[in-house]
């Protein structure tokens, strides 16, 4: 629980700024669309209501839940396959994997995908054994709310369908539940769809223009740089146990049924993306894997036998509590001072708050109406916009289809604020018409905003431009 508090807390306090999923992720669940460029709209969603119930420090307490509601379920199905003792050490084990700490202080849609690989799997795992009516039913909203919530989530899909494909409960598949929890499943993510239908498969485009901007010549020795990724995430879990004689390869404490269920389901989803890499000779993102392994604990700690175990359950909670005290140091220390050994700001040391405060401030000297929405630079536009007391939308400047909320006829009514690094103004949509509107008077101005966590780099100079309706200008 101090744990949990402490990643909760200390990233608000020593950190200036979010890092970039946040903010990004908060604009777009501002809009509350059926999809955005990038991502399907659920964790936008939830992270913006976060935002709003809980404030700055929402997106914090977001991230932990996710990780302590995975630990939950890795619990709640251990305790079906092991004794309630291993099956907690498993379950507080998975902080061991590096995967479920440090990159949480950045709640994107692989953190949001934790609890839900995991709660699948215990979803599925009570389906083989009882196979109810009720079951299927939630498994089919899960897993539709999964794919609300990241593409990849299919990868779990298919390991699931495969094995019990492989194994003798392909018998499931000649009943009727199965396929009314998929008919379920679709129709929770048939929203989705239909946005992408009517705004022309924005995210597959999306995703279609990045791999194009990329060199991606055949090389399948980028599958081993995934591999040896992966394994160092498990370095942590691996040194606690040896270092406590409790790394045990004895598969004779396990029924069948339940090792071929554990190595599968934790092992299988991430060797996919092994092989996939492998084949294609694609570059497969590390990150992609970060919620795939969740039961990796368990598989270790299910092969333990039970008096090995008793006797080193003090040792394995030191090493652990060693682990958890030291990767919060480590995070603490880098929020607070990694700017300054690094001499250059990483995107937790940026000024948000005073970038927000001259934005509010230059508006409403200017103008009599709320700030609608605010563009310019995207990094610069979505910190500002997410430390304003009266959020504003945030137009990208990349394309118009990146934000369909905005339209020219809203700017031409609304006007709209303007802001870039010195130097490096970006191609805005409309701009070109909003500087010929002759019902908007148009402001401009620059900044020069010190550095607080880097206070030996030059400040940060912004040059701004408000276009604002004539009718809200003051007096």
């Amino acid at each position: 629980m101090i744990y949990f508090l402490l990643w909760m807390i200390l990233p608000v306090v020593l950190s200036s700024s979010y890092a970039l999923d946040i903010p990004e992720g908060i604009y777009w669940g501002h809009e509350w669309q059926l999809g955005y460029y990038k991502h399907p709209p659920f964790s936008s969603w939830v992270l913006y209501s976060f935002y709003k119930i809980f404030g700055y420090s929402g997106p914090y307490i977001l991230s932990q839940m996710c990780i302590a509601l995975t630990l939950v379920f890795v619990y709640l199905l251990g305790s079906k396959i092991v004794s309630k003792p291993k099956a907690l050490y498993a379950a507080i084990f998975v902080l061991a994997i590096y995967y479920y700490t440090w990159p949480s202080i950045e709640f994107n849609h692989n953190v949001a995908q934790m609890p839900i690989w995991a709660g699948l799997i215990y979803i599925f795992y009570l389906i083989l054994n009882h196979n109810r009516w009720s079951l299927w039913l939630i498994f089919g909203v899960v897993a539709g709310i999964g794919m609300l919530t990241k593409y990849t989530v299919v990868f779990l899909i298919f390991s699931i369908v495969l094995f019990s494909l492989l194994t003798p409960y392909r018998h499931l598949w000649l009943s009727a539940k199965p396929w009314v929890a998929t008919l379920l499943a679709l129709l929770v993510f048939s929203p989705h769809l239909w946005w992408l239908y009517q705004h022309d498969w924005l995210t597959f485009n999306y995703i279609q223009s990045r791999s194009e901007s990329t060199d991606h010549h055949y090389n399948p020795l980028v599958a081993f740089k995934y591999l040896a990724a992966q394994v160092s995430n498990f370095l942590p879990l691996l040194i606690i146990l040896l270092c406590n004689k409790s790394l045990y390869l004895n598969f004779n404490y396990l029924n069948k049924n339940d090792r071929n269920f554990l190595f599968f389901m934790g092992l299988f989803p991430g060797i996919l993306l092994f092989i996939i890499s492998l084949i294609a000779g694609i570059n497969i993102k590390d990150m992609w894997a970060s919620p795939m392994w969740s039961l990796v604990a368990l598989i270790l700690f299910s092969l333990i036998p039970e008096s090995v175990f008793n006797q080193r359950q003090r040792g394995l909670i030191k090493g652990l509590w060693i682990w958890l005290s030291l990767i919060t140091l480590v995070m603490a220390s880098y929020l607070q001072f990694g700017g300054q050994i690094r001499h250059k700001p990483s995107r937790l040391d940026w000024p948000q708050q005073q970038i927000s405060q001259k934005v509010q401030q230059q508006w409403y000297t200017m103008s009599q109406c709320p700030l609608d929405n605010i563009t310019g630079d995207n990094w610069l536009a979505i910190l500002a916009a997410t430390k304003m007391d009266q959020m504003p939308s945030v137009m990208m400047s990349t394309s118009k289809s990146y934000s369909p909320w905005m339209t020219l006829s809203r700017l031409e009514q609304k006007g709209t604020f303007v802001l870039w690094e010195k130097g490096k103004k970006p191609e805005i949509p409309y701009l070109s018409e909003l500087q010929k509107n002759q019902n908007l008077v148009i402001q401009q101005g620059e900044w020069s905003i010190a550095w607080d966590k880097v206070p030996n780099k030059a400040p940060l100079v912004i040059e701004w431009q408000a276009f604002i309706p004539k009718h809200c200008t003051q007096s």
